[in-house]
């Protein structure tokens, strides 16, 4: 009979917390998924002989290292990404299946406390919440019906405490957010090759990550920590919004916002970048963008005007310079 209370207990404080605790999971998800996209681009153009510099994660991520091992290292204003890409004989339901299976293991003691739910409140939650019900282990998993492409998204949590132990985590990612307090993001993204096997990408945090430092419109608020495009003065009156650079790899993505007119911003790097011995490949004043040389380093410049007074936006892309007979695939 007091274990019968206990559950009932449990599930209605489950009943009470669970959309709220779900919702807010999926905010700090598509935090971390968005600030890992803004490389995923380059992916598809580093080389595959990276070193293995995922080791350091131990054994957390020891099953998943045929997928993961070769990591790099990304800085996203400061915080450390790794970011990885690989390519597998299995198929991506397995490999899903894998990734799954890896979040399930560190729920935080979510797990345990819903499989141990009566049958009933089970059913109560199923019917009256389903979506949080569908998400109450903070797993997120999507595929295609056809099985050829797929992704799952998890925040591993190593604090156990069920619903309540994750409730004191949210509050405390919310007060300082620091996603180390609610435990270290995984993604994977997985397709069917053209041959056989699957291309992988993943992305994930280990520890300290403060997703406060990723975006911000406030000038005063710009993160002190990042890099500016390499041998290139920043935008005249202008803040940088967001760095992220690649480690040991002349990849990058900077994004500045100005109160400057575009023209004039095109102007001043068709007058100073030359000064710094880059060379200018393509674009114009009247396209909104520029394709820069020098020492083996492309970088792409555009200009996005800013609209109903708003500030304008000017990004840099740099990446390694490919000559025309070495563009083929790499997965």
């Amino acid at each position: 009979m007091q274990k019968s209370r206990s559950n009932a207990l449990e599930s209605t404080k489950a009943f009470r917390w669970i959309g709220r605790a779900i919702r807010v999971g999926r905010v700090a998800t598509f935090t971390g998924v968005v600030a890992c996209g803004v490389l995923f681009g380059w992916i598809g153009v580093v080389r595959g002989a990276a070193e293995q510099r995922a080791v350091h994660l131990g054994h957390e991520l020891a099953t998943l290292m045929d997928v993961v091992g070769g990591a790099h290292t990304v800085k996203i204003n400061g915080e450390t990404v790794y970011i990885a890409s690989a390519v597998t004989e299995e198929s991506p339901k397995a490999v899903l299946d894998r990734f799954e299976a890896h979040c399930l293991e560190k729920t935080g003691g979510l797990k345990e406390q819903f499989d141990a739910f009566p049958p009933e409140a089970r059913a109560k939650l199923e019917k009256e919440m389903p979506e949080a019900w569908a998400l109450r282990m903070g797993v997120l998993r999507d595929e295609k019906p056809d099985g050829t492409e797929g992704t799952v998204m998890c925040i591993t949590q190593d604090g156990g405490g069920g619903v309540d132990g994750l409730l004191k985590r949210l509050a405390a990612f919310e007060a300082s957010g620091e996603l180390g307090e609610l435990g270290n993001f995984r993604h994977a993204y997985v397709r069917k090759t053209e041959t056989r096997g699957s291309h992988v990408l993943t992305s994930f945090t280990q520890g300290h990550f403060d997703v406060r430092k990723l975006f911000s419109e406030d000038e005063a608020s710009e993160s002190p920590v990042g890099v500016d495009p390499p041998n290139t003065p920043r935008p005249p009156n202008s803040f940088r919004l967001l760095s992220a650079t690649i480690d040991d790899e002349p990849y990058g993505v900077q994004i500045f916002k100005t109160t400057e007119d575009m023209d004039a911003i095109g102007e001043f790097y068709e007058r100073e970048l030359p000064k710094r011995e880059w060379i200018r490949m393509a674009g114009h004043l009247d396209v909104g963008g520029q394709i820069w040389q020098r020492n083996g380093v492309t970088m792409i410049v555009s200009m996005f005007p800013g609209q109903f007074g708003s500030r304008g936006t000017v990004t840099f892309a740099e990446g390694r310079t490919i000559q025309a007979n070495d563009i083929s695939p790499r997965y």
